[in-house]
């Protein structure tokens, strides 16, 4: 014969089942608290009929609230309540960048957890056990060094213990070093993301102090993207308020958004992106076969020296000939250079006559100055002259 299968157990029943053990529970500790109840009654009985014997006084009944978790627990087994078990912090090198993430993660650790540190010897410890590398284990090492040399703990409080750690892993003048940013144009958005820059611009804000919002909100705007910036300025009934730091945050990043996702549909659509181009102020408003392009003339071609002709000697007939001389301007065989009607033009002068020239028409230059201040010389005379003959008559 095949085993009988044992039918499945329903939700329901399951959830009957731990209400029960739940009911149980909760009878057995409200039996617990009245025998305490009763025992104190007649410890204190006791001590009013001697009042010459000293006891301990006891703690008042336990307490159990009515609203615990629902848990199944059978006879003899310890009774476990579920919680939220919170991430552990990273280990830290005593960086100063990353020495305020490390104590606010271990700050809220201990926050979830207050039952694993029963006193400040057990926070400080349990803190110095992630510090082991670099900077943060040489402060470790120190601490432990003082314990073991005093026979007592180094810090007397968590106080004490957190202003050492500052003073020491987290970066000096926060507050003057944000200010300081935020007077410069270091924090602005430039090609960052609205999400990055809002959480730095926040975290410069909570550093550096400020709290009047008219100035949050003007220095949001200074250093956020000019399109962006220009998109919520110019916003009808749902622009933000000047004085509204946190709707300023919130309009900035669904504008980002809105951008990102039109992008996406765009590049999903294959739809090319609009490039506007801007008209040259060169662009003639005629038809182009009625503009005549101006020519430039073109210059008359630099003569070049003819080149030099190699004569062998005939060694079997007499010897040729010397080749006709050539104007070394122009190249013709017909005259030679003084006498080239290329004289005058500067491009076919060589280095010395174009110096000549120019001491040339730099003397005639003078000549003529000279001349024409003779001639305004003789025509002030003149009139001079005239002007006193009519006076004197």
């Amino acid at each position: 014969m095949e085993p009988e299968t044992p039918e499945p157990v329903s939700l329901q029943a399951r959830l009957e089942s731990l209400e029960l053990g739940q009911q149980q529970l909760l009878d057995t500790t409200t039996a617990l608290n009245q025998t305490i109840a009763s025992m104190v009654a007649t410890i204190a009985n006791l001590n009013a009929t001697n009042p010459g014997s000293k006891s301990e006084p006891l703690e008042s009944p336990i307490t159990v609230p009515q609203d615990l978790p629902t848990t199944s627990a059978t006879p003899g087994s310890p009774i476990k309540v579920s919680g939220v078990k919170p991430s552990p912090p990273s280990e830290f090198d005593g960086s100063c960048d990353k020495g305020r993430t490390f104590i606010n993660s271990c700050l809220l650790y201990m926050s979830l957890c207050p039952a694993e540190f029963p006193s400040d010897k057990e926070k400080i410890h349990w803190v110095l056990s992630f510090m082991k590398r670099d900077r943060a284990a040489r402060f470790v090492d120190r601490t432990l060094r003082h314990e073991s040399r005093e026979s007592k703990v180094r810090y007397a409080d968590w106080g004490a213990f957190y202003a050492a750690y500052t003073t020491n892993f987290c970066p000096a003048n926060e507050a003057t070093t944000a200010l300081m940013r935020l007077e410069t144009r270091s924090y602005f958005q430039n090609k960052r993301d609205v999400d990055e820059y809002v959480d730095e611009f926040e975290e410069l804000i909570d550093m550096s102090g400020y709290s009047d919002p008219l100035v949050i909100v003007i220095k949001f705007r200074r250093g956020l993207n000019p399109t962006t910036q220009d998109k919520i300025a110019e916003l009808g009934s749902d622009r933000p308020s000047d004085s509204d730091p946190e709707k300023w945050y919130a309009m900035a990043r669904r504008l980002d958004q809105n951008r990102l996702a039109n992008e996406a549909f765009q590049a999903s659509n294959g739809r090319p992106q609009t490039v506007t181009t801007t008209p040259t102020a060169a662009r003639s408003v005629f038809p182009r076969a009625l503009v005549q392009p101006q020519l430039r003339p073109t210059p008359a071609p630099t003569p070049m020296s003819r080149p030099t002709q190699v004569y062998r000697p005939n060694v079997e007939g007499p010897r040729a000939p010397n080749p006709p001389r050539a104007c070394f301007r122009c190249g013709s065989l017909e005259h030679l250079a003084p006498q080239c009607p290329t004289k005058l033009d500067i491009r076919a002068m060589t280095s010395d006559e174009r110096e000549s020239l120019l001491e040339d028409l730099l003397a005639a230059k003078d000549v003529a100055e000279e001349a024409e201040g003779e001639v305004q010389n003789e025509e002030e005379a003149g009139r001079a002259s005239e002007d006193f003959a009519q006076h004197s008559g």
